[in-house]
């Protein structure tokens, strides 16, 4: 057995406990900043041999933008006191209402067609979505354990709620990383990011989430999900499913200083009708963020993930970009073997994006009319005529030694670019 006197760890500090082990130490401290990635970990297969004799804090920094209109996501690593056990860094106790505010996430409320949210001033648990407003004048809060230190289980139940709302505001669960080692979750999910203040998708194991971290996972049964021990590396790339499915393309729309991501699959599974586990819609915080953000419109809802039928080898979504400023933005996707990605405007094909990014002018605000269609493609010719004969495939032929790109009749060079 091992003592020590305080214990804390930064967002790249790590601490295992090996198997026969036993660590005793006095105050404990947790520092996070609510990221994917690292952050404070306590590894090992007998962690649960960490004792606590003095307190257990959880630092958490919560973004520089600390204003009371402004909402800051957050879980906790063990029961906190939201009344009285939030103080800060000079062990000020702070004041609800006051200094900050508190929400949590309910499921069977947003199950009746409602925002979800409600105010929150009891014991705050493992595992559980919270918001925070501040007063803003600071940006880390310390949140002292409330009674003894126990290790929670490395699973969280999720329920599938109903209720008068549409089956999209059904199975609504606000959860989070209740262990001390970071961990992932085989299921897509949102996670809120720190900087842009927008929630992102997260494909199944696409990442790793911190100390603390809360998402948002929609369940189509009342089950339990585990919290595995992370990847070795992050799966970003789409994957091939079978002959004619594809799986999770990721679309991306850029400015200068923020990409938000869209994932498009196409199924033999997929119907006309929104299916929980295959379509996700995307979260919104209660402010318009002033960074790009890409949808897939279906079922009257904007989508961050959508699961389309394959028909003729093809599926088709329609598009919404919103930009905070109207100007120049990039577009791209993720490879898929086997298939061309084509971006279009009013029906019309304007841009290759297996062969390159587009860069479009949008306006501020909301822009409509824009898709993209997915569409098997087929090997390389130098036969153009042969290649202009099928204009119901995707051709490529070979002149004066350029790569160009026929798709119904229309000739794209080998950046993308519409040339005919």
């Amino acid at each position: 057995p091992k003592t020590l006197g305080d214990l804390s760890l930064t967002e790249e500090g790590k601490i295992t406990i090996e198997t026969e082990a036993k660590l005793t130490v006095n105050n404990f401290v947790i520092k996070s900043t609510m990221g994917a990635g690292q952050s404070g970990q306590v590894l090992g297969v007998n962690k649960t041999n960490l004792f606590i004799t003095g307190e257990a804090y959880f630092d958490v920094t919560l973004g520089a933008n600390g204003t009371n209109t402004q909402w800051h996501a957050f879980a906790v690593p063990f029961n906190v006191d939201a009344l009285n056990g939030i103080y800060d860094l000079d062990d000020n106790k702070l004041t609800n209402e006051v200094n900050y505010a508190i929400m949590s996430y309910h499921g069977d409320i947003r199950a009746e067609g409602k925002y979800g949210w409600a105010k929150y001033r009891g014991i705050m648990n493992p595992g559980v979505f919270y918001i925070m407003a501040t007063d803003g004048y600071r940006t880390t809060y310390r949140m002292k354990m409330d009674g003894g230190f126990s290790y929670a289980e490395n699973n969280i139940s999720v329920t599938y709620y109903t209720g008068a709302g549409q089956t999209t505001d059904a199975g609504w669960n606000g959860i989070a990383n209740n262990q001390l080692n970071y961990v992932s979750v085989d299921a897509p999910v949102q996670v809120l990011n720190p900087v842009s203040y927008t929630f992102v998708p997260m494909t199944a194991s696409s990442t790793n989430f911190t100390v603390g971290t809360p998402f948002f996972y929609q369940a189509d049964a009342t089950r339990t999900i585990d919290l595995t021990a992370p990847n070795a590396s992050e799966n970003y790339a789409p994957r091939r499913v079978g002959a004619a499915e594809i799986k999770d393309v990721n679309v991306m729309l850029s400015n200068n200083n923020y990409t938000d991501h869209l994932y498009l699959s196409a199924t033999d599974e997929a119907t006309n009708e929104y299916q929980i586990g295959r379509d996700l819609v995307k979260m919104t915080m209660t402010n318009t963020p002033a960074v790009p953000q890409i949808f897939a419109e279906a079922y009257g809802n904007k989508l961050c993930m959508v699961d389309a039928p394959m028909v003729n080898d093809e599926a088709t979504y329609v598009l919404n970009l919103y930009a905070p400023a109207a100007g120049e933005y990039t577009i791209g996707a993720a490879q898929v073997e086997g298939y061309e990605i084509f971006l279009t405007k009013d029906g019309n094909v304007i841009w290759n994006l297996s062969m390159s990014n587009a860069t479009i002018e949008l306006n501020k605000g909301n822009n409509t009319g824009y898709g993209i269609t997915i569409k098997q493609s087929h090997k390389v010719t130098t036969d153009a005529e042969n290649a202009f004969g099928d204009s119901d495939k995707v051709q490529k032929f070979i002149f004066n030694d350029n790569l160009y790109i026929i798709r119904n009749s229309q000739v794209f060079d080998a950046q993308g670019k519409l040339v005919k």
